[in-house]
């Protein structure tokens, strides 16, 4: 930036050049003191007479001096931000604005509304925050995956390029008509709409046999087949819902078992297995294996309260990755492996999942 003044354009021997953006931030630092110090009404008493606001203005004005300085780091990206680039959430975690948009808009760019309601170490991100930071596209977005997870028998378009979620509103005698692609798809069988009575689907019949004769289990909301094959009963769909494996019904309505011996064994060989070194006895492996699958029965259902102290941090050799059990990301540097119940998660599931 040019100017009249040569010793701004030539700084004299032995000044050292400070980066611009330094100077306008020192600047506006002084700006916003001198402002404060000059309106001493805004923090004067009147009850009180005869005492001088000014040493606590003075204060205030370098108390903000001293705000405006500093800096935060995101718990995402670890990058680090003036006071008005990033806010602090309930739980005192620290989010810069584009980190925090993409953990409020989850739910949607990733199409898992396990992530609804947006929050932070089990604590919901304040509806005042969403909407400031959502364009007016993106909360139609996202209101719209609010209302897919709150209806429980969903619609989804039957087009094969689609798949789009229907909203109640937009079915009328059975007949879902998607506004998408201009699709229209039968609300009942949720395959393509027909004039007549739903006509037996062959394939879909043939998959829901195949379905019984390996024991899986299918969503009651969104209709979709789930299988495990290790791990309690408990089954967090990608649409939200929640039920038991074994039949089916909504988590906690049901006196089902929470575990399967065979898939708890399967479990505790899968733990003991990640951490046993490679020249174990198969006698001290089985050992380990019963004394592990009594540990997670008696845990029962871990709630992973608690916070990071109930997680161990676990370094990565960058030979194998890592493999969160929630979201089955990879991730090389480290993982969260809860104490109790032995649950490998990476940090954006701890953060925003669980």
């Amino acid at each position: 930036m040019a100017t009249d003044d040569p010793e701004l354009e030539n700084p004299p021997p032995g000044v050292v050049e400070r980066p611009r953006a330094v100077l306008i931030e020192d600047d506006l630092s002084r700006k916003v003191s001198a402002l404060i110090i000059a309106d001493d009404s805004l923090y004067s008493d009147p009850s009180i007479e005869g005492e001088s606001s000014i040493p606590h203005v003075e204060s205030q004005a370098q108390a903000l001096k001293h705000l405006s300085q500093n800096r935060f780091e995101c718990c995402t990206c670890t990058e680090r931000y003036r006071w008005d680039k990033i806010t602090q959430l309930a739980c005192g975690d620290y989010y810069c604005t584009p980190c925090l948009r993409r953990v409020i808009l989850r739910a949607v760019t990733e199409r898992d509304l396990t992530y609804l309601p947006p929050r932070c170490c089990r604590t919901s991100i304040p509806r005042e925050i969403i909407e400031t930071l959502l364009s007016a596209e993106e909360k139609s977005e996202f209101r719209l995956a609010e209302l897919e997870k709150d209806t429980v028998d969903k619609t989804y378009c039957s087009g094969s390029q689609c798949g789009k979620f229907i909203p109640p509103s937009d079915i009328y005698a059975g007949e879902a008509k998607c506004y998408a692609c201009g699709a229209t798809t039968c609300s009942l069988c949720k395959n393509s709409s027909h004039q007549s009575d739903c006509p037996k689907d062959q394939a879909l019949q043939a998959t829901l046999e195949l379905a019984v004769a390996q024991h899986w289990q299918r969503c009651y909301s969104c209709k979709a087949l789930v299988e495990i094959k290790h791990g309690c009963n408990h089954i967090t769909c990608r649409c939200g819902a929640e039920f038991c494996y074994l039949c089916g019904a909504s988590w906690r309505t049901c006196r089902c078992q929470l575990f399967t011996e065979a898939n708890l064994l399967r479990r505790a060989a899968q733990v003991v297995d990640r951490v046993a070194p490679a020249a174990l006895h198969a006698q001290e492996r089985q050992r380990q294996i019963a004394r592990m699958q009594h540990n997670l029965r008696t845990a029962e259902e871990c709630d992973h309260s608690g916070g990071y102290r109930n997680f161990e941090q676990i370094e990565g050799d960058r030979e194998q990755p890592f493999r969160c059990d929630m979201c089955d990301a990879q991730h090389w540097l480290f993982i969260l492996r809860c104490r109790r119940c032995h649950i490998d998660i990476c940090v954006r599931c701890r953060h925003n999942r669980i």
